[in-house]
């Protein structure tokens, strides 16, 4: 559906509107789609590529400085974390953030279980990778899933050896070299 034509059609002020631009370009998920935030108000939302990828330009910004912020939203509309830049916008030139890597979702089939019962976590990341999962509660634990080539991971985990109590589990992807932030905490 096209944008209704702001201010009547009158040209706005070029103190109100600007004509320089952002470009985001990354990786996610397949089926996600990616909320920009503007200085904490969503700006845009834009669906992933069907390979993973994605590039969203942000128009028409005034000259200074930003605060932009990235979430993705899987196919189950669970958010992953956000990943942050503070963006100088000169006039003239289209600023380029490349190279983004989304952190994955996570969720769980359960809340509370009884000890000795599994528990399965899940969610999206890149696909083709492994998801490090981090279990806090008085010790680390480390555990890895792989995510498919559709961008989905699921990991079920027993809790046999664990004391009564409760557990932070949260999530993250190594892409290359590079370990994506940590998603969403259950």
């Amino acid at each position: 559906q096209p944008n209704p034509i702001p201010n009547n059609g009158v040209p706005l002020p070029q103190t109100l509107s600007g004509t320089d631009s952002v470009l985001f370009s990354g990786r996610a998920y397949p089926g996600a789609s990616i909320v920009i935030l503007k200085n904490g108000l969503v700006v845009h939302e834009a669906p992933v590529n069907q390979d993973g990828t994605f590039g969203i330009p942000i128009r028409n910004i005034i000259p200074g400085t930003y605060t932009f912020s990235l979430l993705a939203k899987d196919k189950d509309s669970i958010k992953s974390s956000q990943v942050t830049y503070t963006i100088m916008v000169e006039s003239g030139i289209v600023t380029e953030v490349t190279g983004i890597i989304m952190p994955p979702t996570i969720t769980t089939d359960k809340t509370e279980v009884k000890t000795g019962d599994t528990i399965i976590f899940s969610g999206n990341a890149i696909p083709k990778t492994d998801v490090t999962l981090s279990i806090f509660a008085r010790t680390g634990i480390t555990r890895t899933a792989a995510v498919n080539a559709s961008g989905t991971w699921s990991f079920p985990f027993s809790t046999t050896n664990l004391e009564t109590g409760d557990y932070n589990i949260k999530a993250r992807v190594k892409v290359g070299t590079e370990l994506t932030l940590y998603s969403e905490t259950v």
